[in-house]
């Protein structure tokens, strides 16, 4: 053949300018998986003359542990991985692709930034890149900043539904070296924890060997995936009569205890997890009582959980344990009141399953938001000490019992008193379930077994 020489010398130039990106590649995928698509579209280089080649990105389809996935991933080597119109296009084709056959789309990011030299095609390029993203799909969307991850770039990262961070990754929207003023720790800076910091990363991985497990892991619990529950579902839990705290609240639900955690160094406090019951894909997010009220940051992590579990109709659990909202003045000035009102409005309006287990309080917003039968609550369990109110203990004693309030001196021992007994006769579970607002009363051991069945019965199954 004729062109077979220029065919070969054009293929080993372009793998020798994309020998890191590619090792990284064949860690990550499933041996010989791999089928590059649009390998020689190329665009112009900031030198002139010349040619980008491979347009800084490899893009094409492979299996994670045989789960098939659409990608895209940054090649550094070429023009620091910059951004063109060449390389929106190929990063398009690809996640049609994956729209098309309804397979996950893993974008892996290392990019320094837009090529220059093209202006406001480059411009254009990412806003087209923008809006097929923006299009409503039912495939999971999930990125791996492994490397640099700066200006709007950064801000396309945001857009998939979960982000990796590697321990070196550096990102940020406005320049690093602008924000360290003269520092040039950047990976200190604007690294792992910082991308923690912000919300954007909602997962982290130290090689190749542990992301691709992790990502099985996730699509595994994303997925519609047959799977095989070798995991009694009327397995009781006897240590959650003790102790009610979120790791033994998801090791006695989950099935064998195994579930991943969604942005665990953002707002710690609150847990929010994926596993399976019985077989069946869920999500559990735990209001715990390590912090009594809810603030911004934990409703800004519950509302971008719930934004993708609902896009995946994955049946949500919440584990109640709140006095409801911190009203601080620093929280009223976060603006509190516009991630309240939006959360509120993404549970109403979402069709996932909803189940609800009240533990311990469930205080004004916190039983609103987050048990409530009027805005979806398919199903409301409570354990039988829990406490249901729209405002704390402490104050309703003064609406209900201020003449004994009054009449008593010793008042320290009498609002003891008229607190308990306020938790017992008004805002006790039992007086709830009177008016069918909750469902079941159960001893917190029994918690898996009525899980189980409440999802067979809402699903129908």
């Amino acid at each position: 053949m004729k062109n077979a020489s220029l065919l070969k010398d054009n293929i080993d130039l372009l793998l020798k300018n994309s020998s890191k990106i590619r090792k990284f590649l064949n860690n990550l995928f499933d041996s010989q998986s791999m089928v590059e698509t649009d390998m020689f579209l190329n665009g112009n280089s900031i030198i002139e003359g010349s040619t980008s080649l491979g347009e800084g990105v490899v893009t094409g389809y492979a299996t994670i542990n045989e789960i098939p996935v659409n990608f895209f991933a940054d090649n550094c080597e070429v023009l620091k991985g910059s951004f063109g119109i060449q390389k929106s296009k190929k990063i398009i084709n690809s996640l049609k692709r994956a729209k098309k056959s309804g397979t996950p789309f893993v974008g892996i990011i290392d990019c320094s930034g837009f090529r220059i030299n093209e202006d406001i095609e480059a411009m254009e390029g990412y806003s087209a890149l923008i809006k097929e993203l923006s299009v409503d799909t039912e495939i999971p969307l999930i990125c791996i900043v492994k490397g640099k991850c700066l200006g709007l770039i950064n801000i396309l990262a945001n857009m998939f539904d979960f982000v990796f961070v590697s321990s070196d990754c550096i990102s940020s929207i406005n320049s690093p070296m602008k924000l360290a003023k003269g520092s040039e720790k950047y990976t200190e800076l604007f690294g792992k924890s910082f991308n923690f910091k912000t919300g954007l990363a909602d997962f982290s991985y130290a090689n190749e060997k542990d992301l691709k497990e992790q990502l099985y892991k996730l699509l595994m619990f994303t997925e519609d995936i047959d799977t095989d529950c070798n995991d009694d579902p009327n397995r009781t839990s006897l240590s959650l009569n003790k102790n009610i705290n979120s790791e033994n609240l998801f090791k006695s639900i989950f099935d064998n205890g195994e579930y991943c955690s969604y942005k665990n160094d953002f707002a710690p406090y609150v847990k929010c997890v994926l596993g399976r019951v019985n077989g069946f894909k869920c999500a559990a997010i735990n209001l715990s009582s390590e912090k009594e009220y809810i603030d911004y940051k934990s409703l800004k992590k519950i509302n971008a959980f719930v934004k993708v579990i609902n896009k995946f109709t994955i049946p949500m659990i919440t584990f109640v344990d709140s006095k409801g909202l911190d009203t601080t003045l620093e929280e009223e000035e976060s603006g509190i009141g516009d991630i309240c009102s939006e959360l509120l409005n993404r549970i109403s309006q979402s069709t996932m399953p909803k189940i609800s287990v009240i533990c311990n309080k469930a205080i004004g917003y916190a039983y609103s938001a987050f048990a409530s039968k009027g805005i979806g609550y398919d199903y409301v369990l409570a354990f039988c000490d829990s406490v249901i109110s729209p405002i704390n203990s402490e104050a309703a004693i003064y609406l209900y019992f201020e003449e004994e309030i009054k009449k008593n001196s010793n008042s320290d021992k009498i609002k003891e008193e008229l607190i308990a007994k306020y938790n017992k006769t008004i805002a006790n579970p039992f007086e709830k379930a009177k008016d069918g607002y909750i469902d079941n009363i159960i001893e917190p051991c029994a918690l898996r077994p009525y899980i189980a069945q409440a999802l067979l019965m809402i699903l129908g199954v």
